[in-house]
Order: structure tokens, then sequence, then C-alpha cells
């Protein structure tokens, strides 16, 4: 699937991963992007799940993160989001330096909301 970044998106995206990534790596630990993607996916699927009751695809989580993102007004948000949740499973989420907003529950609240608004005008 492939989402709709403009050039500039993606270049920001890209830059704030590889910062991420930067500082996760450490000594005997290797961080690979599509990992991360899979451990966010995987943990938005179950917290949506619950929020909303609906079962949704890895391929709708997604959408959902660059929608709120844009929303916030700040792209790096996406990667800031998917880097963080795969931090908490390793154990050194205080490692990395992100936006309050990646951090707390917005994303979930957010798609929540949207995939209500989808429900209810269906």
């Amino acid at each position: 699937m492939s989402l709709p970044f403009t050039p500039e998106e993606r270049q920001a995206i890209e830059k704030e991963f590889d910062r991420l990534i930067d500082i996760l790596e450490a000594p005997g630990r290797r961080i690979d992007r599509i990992a991360m993607m899979k451990d966010h996916h995987r943990s938005a699927l179950a917290a949506l799940r619950v929020a909303t009751g609906r079962r949704l695809s890895h391929s709708e989580i997604a959408p959902l993160l660059l929608s709120w993102a844009r929303a916030n007004h700040e792209i790096r948000l996406y990667a800031q989001r998917i880097a963080l949740v795969h931090a908490r499973s390793l154990g050194v989420d205080t490692q990395i330096n992100v936006d309050p907003r990646a951090a707390a529950g917005d994303f979930i609240a957010s798609a929540s909301k949207s995939i209500r608004g989808v429900q209810t005008s269906v």
C-alpha cells in the first residue's frame, strides 16, 4: 500500500525515523524500521479494537496515523509515534525525545473518533 505523502512529508518522516533509529540503536541492538511499524500497528489495532469494538486491518492504521499527524500540523509525529511504541516494547522509551503528543493517547482518541464517524455515516 502506498500512502499519499507529499515529497516534503516523506523527507521529514524519513529524517525523523533516521534520527530516532540512531538514538535507539545500541551496541548489539539493530533497529528494523519494518519491525517498528509492525509493533506500532499491532498495538494500535488492539487499542482501537477496545475503543471502537471494530476489527481493523494493519493497512488501515497508517492512513489514520498520517491523518492524525497532519491534523496536528506536525508530520514528524508519524515517525515519533511508531518509534515510541517500539522503544516502549524494548524498555528504552526514556532514551528518545519526542513530542508529548506522540506519547499521549491523542492518536488513539483521534483514530477512534474517525472510525466512529465512518461507522455512523455508512
